[in-house]
């Protein structure tokens, strides 16, 4: 897991990361697909689990590898 300081940075990886990637449907993931043609998928949600009203990016490697999530940095108590 990667930690970001703000939504906007999670959403230029985003915009920065999917150039060259193809949009992909889907009716089981809450946001926005991109594919590759190295079998990589990498998708976008608008918030998330961990911290709520933020988005995380996702990213599942082609070969199989461990997924890379990145969200923004929780703040600390």
């Amino acid at each position: 897991m990667r930690e970001v300081e703000s939504g906007q940075r999670v959403r230029e990886l985003w915009d920065a990361l999917r150039v060259g990637g193809h949009t992909v449907e889907s009716s089981t993931f809450n946001g926005r697909l991109t594919s590759f043609s190295d079998g990589t998928l990498m998708g976008i949600r608008k918030t998330a689990r961990t911290t709520p009203g933020e988005p995380t990016l996702e990213i599942w490697p082609g070969d199989g590898g461990k997924v890379v999530k990145v969200h923004v940095a929780k703040e600390a108590p």
